[in-house]
Protein backbone atom coordinates (compact mmCIF):
# COMPACT_ATOMS: atom_id res chain seq x y z
CA UNK A 1 0.00 0.00 0.00
CA UNK A 2 1.42 3.72 -0.68
CA UNK A 3 2.79 5.48 2.17
CA UNK A 4 0.16 8.05 1.67
CA UNK A 5 -2.50 5.40 1.98
CA UNK A 6 -0.77 4.70 5.35
CA UNK A 7 -1.02 8.38 6.39
CA UNK A 8 -4.69 8.87 5.44
CA UNK A 9 -5.57 5.36 7.19
CA UNK A 10 -3.85 7.02 10.34
CA UNK A 11 -5.64 10.24 9.67
CA UNK A 12 -8.80 8.35 9.53
CA UNK A 13 -7.86 6.17 12.62
CA UNK A 14 -11.04 7.42 14.36
CA UNK A 15 -13.49 6.21 12.00
CA UNK A 16 -15.29 2.88 12.98
CA UNK A 17 -13.06 0.76 11.86
CA UNK A 18 -13.72 -1.79 14.79
CA UNK A 19 -15.82 -4.46 14.93
CA UNK A 20 -19.46 -2.92 15.50
CA UNK A 21 -20.85 -6.40 16.54
CA UNK A 22 -18.64 -6.08 19.98
CA UNK A 23 -21.18 -3.10 20.60
CA UNK A 24 -24.42 -5.16 20.89
CA UNK A 25 -25.23 -6.13 24.31
CA UNK A 26 -23.60 -9.25 26.10
CA UNK A 27 -25.63 -12.86 25.44
CA UNK A 28 -24.00 -16.12 25.32
CA UNK A 29 -25.79 -18.58 23.49
CA UNK A 30 -24.12 -21.92 22.70
CA UNK A 31 -22.81 -22.77 18.51
CA UNK A 32 -24.27 -25.05 16.44
CA UNK A 33 -21.99 -28.28 16.34
CA UNK A 34 -19.73 -28.56 13.34
CA UNK A 35 -19.33 -31.21 11.81
CA UNK A 36 -16.49 -31.63 9.02
CA UNK A 37 -15.98 -34.41 6.12
CA UNK A 38 -12.54 -34.35 4.87
CA UNK A 39 -9.86 -36.66 3.93
CA UNK A 40 -7.44 -37.90 5.85
CA UNK A 41 -4.85 -35.51 5.01
CA UNK A 42 -7.01 -32.54 6.30
CA UNK A 43 -7.76 -34.40 9.57
CA UNK A 44 -5.17 -31.79 11.29
CA UNK A 45 -6.59 -28.92 9.71
CA UNK A 46 -10.70 -30.10 10.92
CA UNK A 47 -9.41 -30.10 14.21
CA UNK A 48 -7.59 -26.65 14.13
CA UNK A 49 -10.72 -24.93 12.55
CA UNK A 50 -12.74 -27.55 15.34
CA UNK A 51 -11.77 -25.07 17.94
CA UNK A 52 -12.65 -22.36 16.11
CA UNK A 53 -12.89 -19.31 18.50
CA UNK A 54 -16.50 -19.63 20.09
CA UNK A 55 -16.29 -15.81 21.29
CA UNK A 56 -16.18 -14.92 17.67
CA UNK A 57 -18.63 -17.50 16.70
CA UNK A 58 -21.33 -16.23 19.59
CA UNK A 59 -20.46 -12.56 18.47
CA UNK A 60 -21.71 -13.67 14.81
CA UNK A 61 -24.95 -15.11 16.23
CA UNK A 62 -25.36 -12.29 18.17
CA UNK A 63 -25.55 -10.21 15.36
CA UNK A 64 -27.84 -11.60 13.09
CA UNK A 65 -30.08 -12.56 16.18
CA UNK A 66 -29.67 -16.03 16.16
CA UNK A 67 -30.41 -18.07 19.47
CA UNK A 68 -30.09 -21.73 20.47
CA UNK A 69 -27.63 -24.26 19.20
CA UNK A 70 -29.85 -25.43 16.16
CA UNK A 71 -29.01 -28.54 14.14
CA UNK A 72 -25.09 -29.59 13.23
CA UNK A 73 -23.67 -27.24 10.59
CA UNK A 74 -21.92 -29.62 7.87
CA UNK A 75 -18.54 -28.64 6.83
CA UNK A 76 -16.37 -30.14 3.35
CA UNK A 77 -13.18 -30.07 3.34
CA UNK A 78 -12.20 -30.87 -0.60
CA UNK A 79 -9.19 -31.36 -2.33
CA UNK A 80 -8.25 -29.61 -5.64
CA UNK A 81 -8.32 -33.18 -7.66
CA UNK A 82 -11.95 -33.05 -6.63
CA UNK A 83 -14.83 -32.84 -9.40
CA UNK A 84 -16.06 -30.02 -7.25
CA UNK A 85 -12.48 -28.35 -6.96
CA UNK A 86 -12.71 -28.62 -10.72
CA UNK A 87 -16.17 -26.90 -10.96
CA UNK A 88 -15.38 -23.97 -9.16
CA UNK A 89 -13.58 -20.80 -10.07
CA UNK A 90 -9.93 -21.09 -8.44
CA UNK A 91 -10.32 -17.82 -7.18
CA UNK A 92 -13.13 -18.78 -4.92
CA UNK A 93 -11.93 -20.34 -1.21
CA UNK A 94 -15.01 -21.63 0.33
CA UNK A 95 -18.91 -20.76 0.10
CA UNK A 96 -22.19 -21.62 1.73
CA UNK A 97 -24.99 -23.85 0.03
CA UNK A 98 -28.79 -22.13 0.11
CA UNK A 99 -30.73 -23.71 1.53
CA UNK A 100 -28.75 -26.53 3.33
CA UNK A 101 -26.32 -24.55 5.12
CA UNK A 102 -23.71 -26.61 4.06
CA UNK A 103 -19.89 -25.10 3.79
CA UNK A 104 -17.78 -26.11 1.32
CA UNK A 105 -13.88 -24.87 1.82
CA UNK A 106 -10.89 -25.48 -0.52
CA UNK A 107 -7.65 -25.37 1.86
CA UNK A 108 -5.20 -26.29 -1.16
CA UNK A 109 -6.19 -22.53 -2.56
CA UNK A 110 -4.74 -19.24 -1.21
CA UNK A 111 -7.54 -17.96 1.02
CA UNK A 112 -8.37 -14.75 -1.14
CA UNK A 113 -9.34 -11.48 -0.35
CA UNK A 114 -11.52 -11.11 2.27
CA UNK A 115 -10.48 -13.29 4.17
CA UNK A 116 -6.65 -12.98 5.53
CA UNK A 117 -7.09 -17.10 7.13
CA UNK A 118 -9.32 -20.41 6.60
CA UNK A 119 -10.29 -19.59 10.36
CA UNK A 120 -11.95 -16.30 9.18
CA UNK A 121 -13.25 -18.08 5.75
CA UNK A 122 -14.87 -20.21 8.04
CA UNK A 123 -16.01 -17.73 10.38
CA UNK A 124 -17.55 -15.70 7.57
CA UNK A 125 -19.79 -18.89 5.89
CA UNK A 126 -20.85 -19.53 9.16
CA UNK A 127 -22.58 -16.00 9.27
CA UNK A 128 -24.40 -16.90 6.02
CA UNK A 129 -25.58 -19.52 7.53
CA UNK A 130 -26.76 -18.25 10.56
CA UNK A 131 -28.54 -15.54 8.35
CA UNK A 132 -30.11 -18.32 6.22
CA UNK A 133 -31.51 -19.76 9.59
CA UNK A 134 -32.50 -16.62 11.19
CA UNK A 135 -34.97 -15.55 8.07
CA UNK A 136 -35.52 -18.98 6.81
CA UNK A 137 -33.41 -18.69 3.83
CA UNK A 138 -35.07 -16.23 2.74
CA UNK A 139 -32.10 -14.73 1.22
CA UNK A 140 -31.75 -10.88 1.23
CA UNK A 141 -29.54 -8.52 -1.43
CA UNK A 142 -25.83 -9.62 -1.84
CA UNK A 143 -24.59 -6.65 -0.40
CA UNK A 144 -26.62 -6.92 3.08
CA UNK A 145 -25.56 -10.54 3.12
CA UNK A 146 -21.94 -10.38 2.54
CA UNK A 147 -21.11 -6.78 3.85
CA UNK A 148 -22.82 -8.38 7.18
CA UNK A 149 -20.74 -11.66 6.81
CA UNK A 150 -17.40 -9.46 6.88
CA UNK A 151 -18.30 -7.40 9.86
CA UNK A 152 -18.92 -10.76 11.32
CA UNK A 153 -15.37 -12.49 10.35
CA UNK A 154 -14.12 -8.57 10.94
CA UNK A 155 -10.46 -10.31 10.86
CA UNK A 156 -8.68 -7.80 8.45
CA UNK A 157 -5.34 -6.62 9.79
CA UNK A 158 -4.95 -1.97 9.48
CA UNK A 159 -3.57 -2.13 5.99
CA UNK A 160 -6.69 -4.27 5.04
CA UNK A 161 -9.12 -1.79 6.97
CA UNK A 162 -7.28 1.21 5.20
CA UNK A 163 -7.57 0.11 1.83
CA UNK A 164 -11.16 -0.75 2.23
CA UNK A 165 -11.51 2.79 3.42
CA UNK A 166 -9.59 4.16 0.66
CA UNK A 167 -11.73 2.69 -2.02
CA UNK A 168 -14.58 3.26 -0.37
CA UNK A 169 -13.92 7.17 -0.64
CA UNK A 170 -12.67 7.40 -4.00
CA UNK A 171 -15.09 4.88 -5.45
CA UNK A 172 -17.43 6.49 -7.97
CA UNK A 173 -20.55 6.13 -6.06
CA UNK A 174 -22.46 2.88 -7.45
CA UNK A 175 -25.88 1.26 -6.55
CA UNK A 176 -26.70 -1.25 -4.48
CA UNK A 177 -28.34 -3.18 -7.81
CA UNK A 178 -25.00 -2.67 -8.83
CA UNK A 179 -22.85 -3.65 -6.47
CA UNK A 180 -24.89 -7.25 -6.12
CA UNK A 181 -24.16 -7.49 -10.35
CA UNK A 182 -19.91 -7.18 -9.30
CA UNK A 183 -20.27 -10.08 -7.23
CA UNK A 184 -20.38 -11.97 -10.47
CA UNK A 185 -17.53 -10.37 -12.41
CA UNK A 186 -14.13 -11.22 -11.77
CA UNK A 187 -11.86 -10.93 -8.83
CA UNK A 188 -11.13 -7.16 -8.91
CA UNK A 189 -15.05 -6.27 -9.26
CA UNK A 190 -15.55 -9.22 -6.68
CA UNK A 191 -12.87 -7.82 -4.02
CA UNK A 192 -14.92 -4.23 -4.62
CA UNK A 193 -18.30 -5.32 -3.78
CA UNK A 194 -16.72 -6.83 -0.72
CA UNK A 195 -15.33 -3.69 0.05
CA UNK A 196 -18.28 -1.78 -0.58
CA UNK A 197 -20.43 -4.26 1.06
CA UNK A 198 -18.79 -4.32 4.19
CA UNK A 199 -18.66 -0.31 4.47
CA UNK A 200 -22.39 -0.19 3.93
CA UNK A 201 -23.37 -2.35 6.50
CA UNK A 202 -20.75 -0.63 9.04
CA UNK A 203 -22.43 2.89 7.56
CA UNK A 204 -25.71 1.66 9.16
CA UNK A 205 -24.79 0.40 12.27
CA UNK A 206 -22.53 3.21 13.00
CA UNK A 207 -25.87 6.19 11.50
CA UNK A 208 -28.65 3.93 13.15
CA UNK A 209 -27.18 1.68 15.45
CA UNK A 210 -25.33 -2.28 15.57
CA UNK A 211 -28.58 -3.74 15.95
CA UNK A 212 -30.19 -2.55 12.65
CA UNK A 213 -29.14 -5.98 11.13
CA UNK A 214 -30.70 -8.39 13.22
CA UNK A 215 -33.81 -6.31 12.99
CA UNK A 216 -33.82 -6.19 9.32
CA UNK A 217 -32.79 -10.00 9.57
CA UNK A 218 -36.06 -10.19 11.93
CA UNK A 219 -38.49 -8.18 9.86
CA UNK A 220 -37.25 -10.42 7.06
CA UNK A 221 -37.70 -14.06 8.49
CA UNK A 222 -41.82 -12.54 9.12
CA UNK A 223 -41.76 -12.78 5.41
CA UNK A 224 -41.14 -9.18 5.12
CA UNK A 225 -39.32 -7.68 1.53
CA UNK A 226 -36.21 -6.44 2.29
CA UNK A 227 -37.01 -3.21 1.33
CA UNK A 228 -40.13 -2.81 3.43
CA UNK A 229 -37.87 -4.32 5.97
CA UNK A 230 -35.34 -1.61 5.45
CA UNK A 231 -38.11 1.78 5.62
CA UNK A 232 -39.75 -0.26 8.86
CA UNK A 233 -36.50 -1.02 10.63
CA UNK A 234 -34.81 2.59 10.20
CA UNK A 235 -37.47 5.11 8.97
CA UNK A 236 -35.76 5.03 5.78
CA UNK A 237 -36.15 3.94 2.24
CA UNK A 238 -33.19 2.20 0.63
CA UNK A 239 -33.07 4.75 -1.67
CA UNK A 240 -32.23 7.39 0.91
CA UNK A 241 -30.12 4.78 2.60
CA UNK A 242 -27.71 4.60 -0.40
CA UNK A 243 -28.11 8.55 -1.14
CA UNK A 244 -27.22 9.21 2.49
CA UNK A 245 -24.39 6.34 2.51
CA UNK A 246 -22.63 8.19 -0.65
CA UNK A 247 -22.89 11.90 0.41
CA UNK A 248 -21.07 10.81 3.47
CA UNK A 249 -17.85 9.28 0.91
CA UNK A 250 -18.28 12.23 -1.38
CA UNK A 251 -18.04 14.90 2.23
CA UNK A 252 -14.83 12.75 3.51
CA UNK A 253 -13.42 12.23 -0.79
CA UNK A 254 -12.88 16.18 -0.46
CA UNK A 255 -10.32 16.08 1.76
CA UNK A 256 -8.32 13.29 -0.01
CA UNK A 257 -6.29 15.53 -2.21
CA UNK A 258 -5.35 17.87 0.67
CA UNK A 259 -4.60 15.37 3.38
CA UNK A 260 -2.25 13.16 0.35
CA UNK A 261 -0.90 15.76 -1.85
CA UNK A 262 2.42 16.50 -2.17
CA UNK A 263 2.43 19.82 -0.98
CA UNK A 264 0.88 19.04 2.65
CA UNK A 265 3.21 15.91 3.00
CA UNK A 266 5.78 18.16 2.11
CA UNK A 267 5.04 21.08 4.44
CA UNK A 268 4.56 18.34 7.65
CA UNK A 269 8.14 17.30 6.92
CA UNK A 270 9.53 20.35 7.39
CA UNK A 271 7.57 21.28 10.40
CA UNK A 272 9.11 17.97 12.10
CA UNK A 273 12.15 19.11 10.88
CA UNK A 274 12.01 22.53 12.32
CA UNK A 275 10.75 21.19 15.78
CA UNK A 276 13.59 18.89 16.03
CA UNK A 277 15.69 21.59 15.22
CA UNK A 278 14.59 23.63 17.70
CA UNK A 279 14.69 21.57 20.14
CA UNK A 280 18.19 20.43 19.59
CA UNK A 281 19.52 24.35 19.87
CA UNK A 282 17.61 24.93 23.02
CA UNK A 283 19.17 22.01 24.10
CA UNK A 284 22.62 23.01 22.98
CA UNK A 285 22.03 26.55 24.49
CA UNK A 286 20.94 24.58 27.69
CA UNK A 287 24.12 23.04 28.14
CA UNK A 288 26.03 26.31 27.01
CA UNK A 289 24.45 27.95 29.58
CA UNK A 290 25.36 25.55 32.40
CA UNK A 291 29.43 25.93 31.23
CA UNK A 292 29.24 29.37 31.15
CA UNK A 293 27.90 29.18 34.91
CA UNK A 294 30.77 26.57 36.12
CA UNK A 295 33.49 28.54 34.51
CA UNK A 296 32.49 31.64 36.60
CA UNK A 297 32.64 29.41 39.86
CA UNK A 298 35.77 29.94 41.73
Amino acid sequence: MPWSMRLLAVALGLLPLVSLAADLPSAVFDPPPLVFEAPPRFAPLAGRLQKLNPQAVNAAMELVGLQGVGPPISIVLVPEDSEIAHQTSSWVSGYALVPSGRIVLFPDRQVSYPHGSLEGLLLHELTHVFVMRVTGSRTGPRWFEEGIAMVASGERDLEDRAWGVWTGLTATPTTLEDINRLFGEGPPSVQKAYLLSEALVRYLMTALGPDIPRRILAERADGVPFEEAVQTVTGRSILEFERDFWAQQTAWRRWIPVMTSSTIIWVAIMLVAWAAFRKQRQRASAVKRQWEKEEEQP
